[in-house]
């Protein structure tokens, strides 16, 4: 899990890179003050930069479901989270490739004066949204998932609760997903400054599952210190 914690960290840099370098073709400005080539070339960045933003929200969620299969005995657990982590990275990777795919020839995504055709702009939004909306219920399923496995072990109360609340902070994931979900029907908007909130929330959402993924092992590693620190000699 660590090298897709790295991963992860990898796409998310990426992303917003690429999403800086769009503000320098007019990303977060009014769509009227922009040349038509300067809107183009911002479409093509946004388009780059969102697969890979949505890689690393599915590579993110993978990273914190794997660690979780360690820690799971049981069959139905462990089938459950092999069952999360296949639809949540079914559901968004299929999103990510139809950033690229949605119309033909591919150069009518990013310039809608280029002849051709696109798929029905209002199905592909309806996805995004369910996309959205399916990855937020499987954070809090995963958040709780912790309480299944942590509780049942031979271990003081108090240390399996703070086990338990370390572990569960991808509710916080899943709170940021709602609210990035809630700003999907932007994203029709590219033309405008209008998409940045929906930009900022899917950074969020990745930047989130890493924080809430790494709590639990700084919570161990400051176990060993204090440990260390105390001991006798």
């Amino acid at each position: 899990d660590k090298y897709l914690a790295h991963a992860t960290q990898i796409f998310l840099v990426t992303y917003t890179g690429i999403i800086i370098a769009a503000t320098q073709y007019g990303i977060g400005r009014h769509y009227r003050s922009l040349r038509h080539q300067d809107t183009v070339e911002a479409h093509r960045l946004m388009g780059t930069a969102n697969f890979f933003g949505i890689g690393s929200i599915a590579i993110s969620k993978s990273s914190f479901a794997v660690t979780l299969l360690r820690l799971s005995f049981r069959t139905w657990h462990r089938v459950l989270v092999w069952f999360i982590i296949v639809t949540v990275n079914l559901a968004l990777w299929t999103t990510a490739a139809f950033i690229f795919t949605s119309c033909s020839p591919i150069a009518r995504v990013w310039d809608p004066l280029v002849p051709g055709t696109c798929w029905n702009g209002r199905m592909l939004l309806d996805y995004n949204i369910f996309t959205g909306a399916w990855s937020a219920a499987m954070d809090f399923v995963l958040a709780l998932f912790p309480w299944l496995l942590i509780m049942r072990l031979n271990m003081r109360r108090v240390e399996k609760i703070g086990g338990c609340v370390a572990m569960s902070l991808g509710v916080l994931s899943g709170i940021t997903a709602i609210i990035k979900t809630s700003y999907i029907n932007q994203s029709a908007k590219w033309r405008d400054y209008s998409s940045i909130d929906l930009l900022i929330w899917s950074a969020a959402e990745t930047a989130v599952v890493i924080t809430a993924a790494s709590i639990p092992f700084l919570r161990l590693a400051l176990r060993e210190v204090r440990s260390h620190h105390y001991r006798p000699g």
